[in-house]
């Protein structure tokens, strides 16, 4: 409590004790502080140490400098004045590469989450348009035997016809509401079927992708070839190695049901009895090939192991 002439000369000035905080003019400040951050950034990422880059954006600098080249004269890809090419082409890795968050990436390249996201998706849809020219099989792919597969007995002339192995694979999305139900797999999660093909060289020559994950093997490759998606039919006397998930017919080869087929079924056991063992075990051995690249694939890209944060089109 005031005393009276406290209050009446004035020692004590209320105006200044209590603020109104509408009065008051707070200046925003801008997300972007450094706007060289971004050129620092890949500078010192191509001019560093070599595993470092890899580490960071899955690519050696002189395959990253070509990719940036390629998707700029051939899809188009555009720099603006504050985003060069590179750093764009950095952003969009640096997401897939790490499972990161646009506010961590804005953080590094000191851009608003706004302009990584945009920055993401142009890039994407020109990964896109390259991904249609990529995936499919050379020029001879599907006629000429692979000349390692001429070289190595274990699988020559037994599957002269071989032109690449089939496999599917899962991969995490995130999805929610009545739509989520089809997208459980069978090891309780939601996923997508992806369905591809690869060659000896482990790379992919054919993609199918987008259907739910409580399909089929079966299912998803019937899709495959029922719809206009280009398919590589395999000529006459040519053949995709499969699993038994996909059905026996001209153009695919499976195992033998109900023998040996997974290399861990003849670890410390006895070798192949039968003809049918035999067949089994060189092309559980060949067929691998799509489960390697598989494995590749996601093992470089943490955004296809781990839930993403993005809906399921992207």
């Amino acid at each position: 409590m005031l005393e009276d002439d406290e209050a009446e000369d004035g020692s004590i000035n209320f105006g200044e004790s209590f603020i109104d905080p509408y009065s008051v003019s707070i200046e925003r400040q801008r997300m972007n502080l450094d706007p060289e951050r971004g050129r620092k950034y890949i500078y010192e990422l191509l001019h560093g140490h070599d595993v470092q880059c890899y580490n960071i954006i899955r690519m050696y600098p002189p395959v990253y400098i070509q990719l940036c080249e390629k998707l700029k004269d051939d899809y188009q890809l555009k720099e603006t004045d504050n985003v060069s090419i590179e750093e764009s082409v950095a952003i969009f890795l640096n997401i897939c590469a790490q499972n990161a968050t646009q506010r961590y990436v804005g953080k590094i390249f000191g851009h608003s989450q706004e302009t990584i996201s945009r920055k993401f998706h142009e890039v994407l849809s020109a990964l896109e348009k390259m991904a249609v020219d990529l995936l499919r099989p050379g020029p001879n792919e599907l006629t000429q035997p692979h000349p390692r597969l001429q070289s190595n007995r274990n699988y020559w002339p037994y599957f002269k016809g071989f032109i690449g192995a089939i496999d599917g694979t899962h991969v995490p999305v995130t999805i929610a509401g009545k739509d989520s139900e089809k997208y459980w797999n069978r090891k309780s999660d939601t996923s997508i079927n992806v369905l591809a093909i690869c060659n000896m060289d482990m790379l992919f020559t054919y993609a199918y992708i987008g259907i739910p994950g409580s399909a089929h093997d079966a299912k998803v490759l019937a899709l495959a070839m029922e719809g206009p998606h280009q398919f590589p039919t395999a000529p006459f006397g040519k053949y995709y190695l499969g699993d038994s998930g996909y059905p026996l017919r001209p153009g695919f080869l499976t195992p033998y049901r109900g023998e040996r087929y997974h290399p861990s079924q003849y670890d410390g056991a006895s070798p192949p009895s039968s003809y049918k063992e035999m067949f089994n075990k060189r092309h559980s051995s060949l067929r691998s090939v799509i489960e390697r690249t598989f494995g590749v694939w996601k093992g470089k890209w943490r955004v296809l192991r781990e839930k993403p944060r993005y809906n399921i089109h992207v």
